[in-house]
């Protein structure tokens, strides 16, 4: 009874977000399962591309006297343009609603510990919508118990630009960064990625985005900052439990590195591991 009241309560803050002078929005629930729901806000912020953003809320974390961790994740292109509720048909968003049971590690991790958000692109990049962003995070955690010290941002392609970029330009908000096949197009400053836990994967093969932008990521903030990335061709040469600076490589010819990453219940381990402000 407790949860379903947390949920109508932050059913009526989104209708308020979406009805506000400000944002000329439209709100849809796209599913309530078993586990959580799936939201979808169509709104427009000022001076952005972004046009909206879906939610994941566990029913675990509708109940606002216990603190969540949140992934912030970012579309690749396949997505940008369309309609605001396509991210879930990507990645992990899409391996998330898929989840039946709670029986495995894994659908405990992605179904009912996070809370993830997903902005979408009406088209340009992630790290020019700055603002946008930090707008988004500042709603959801005014009637969400997000916990602060665990912002996990992540992103594939597209996303894997912005979450390289969006990381250089909002120091201090996460506490670990997984970009998948990224350029650092978008890098405003290295020095604000010092201390920022990364787990960067990227196949040799990928011919859409080459795999020498993350080498030049990796070979730059190792010279800089004197770390010693664990560089690997599968997960299964990392160990999660320690390592805090991993360049995975598949010797692959695809571009697409994020459906077995994203897969992977190591990766929502690692990333449970790291606090901001450690």
């Amino acid at each position: 009874m407790k949860r379903r009241s947390e949920h109508i309560k932050f059913l009526v803050f989104l209708f308020c977000i979406a009805s506000s002078s400000t944002s000329s929005g439209q709100l849809d629930i796209q599913e309530t399962g078993a586990f959580g729901t799936f939201y979808t806000l169509e709104r427009s912020f000022d001076d952005s591309t972004i046009d909206g953003y879906n939610l994941y809320i566990p029913n675990s974390c509708m109940d606002t006297t216990n603190s969540c961790p949140v992934i912030i994740f970012l579309q690749g292109s396949g997505s940008v343009g369309k309609e605001v509720s396509s991210i879930f048909n990507w990645a992990l968003p899409k391996n998330v609603k898929k989840v039946k049971n709670l029986n495995s590690e894994y659908s405990m991790l992605i179904a009912d510990t996070f809370i993830i958000i997903m902005p979408h692109l009406r088209e340009g990049q992630y790290y020019d919508n700055v603002d946008a962003v930090k707008t988004i995070l500042e709603e959801v955690s005014e009637k969400s118990n997000i916990n602060r010290s665990r912002i996990y941002l992540t992103g594939l392609s597209r996303g894997g630009h912005g979450t390289w970029g969006l990381a250089s330009r909002m120091p201090g908000v996460f506490a670990a960064i997984v970009p998948i096949c990224g350029r650092p197009d978008g890098i405003s400053d290295y020095e604000e990625l010092r201390n920022l836990p990364v787990l960067a994967i990227h196949n040799i093969g990928d011919d859409v985005v080459p795999v020498q932008s993350s080498i030049e990521i990796i070979d730059n903030l190792e010279s800089r900052f004197g770390y010693n990335f664990k560089k690997a061709k599968s997960s299964k040469e990392v160990d999660f439990l320690t390592d805090s600076y991993v360049f995975i490589s598949p010797n692959k010819k695809s571009h697409d590195a994020w459906t077995k990453t994203y897969k992977n219940p190591e990766l929502f381990k690692w990333l449970l591991r790291f606090q901001s402000g450690q």
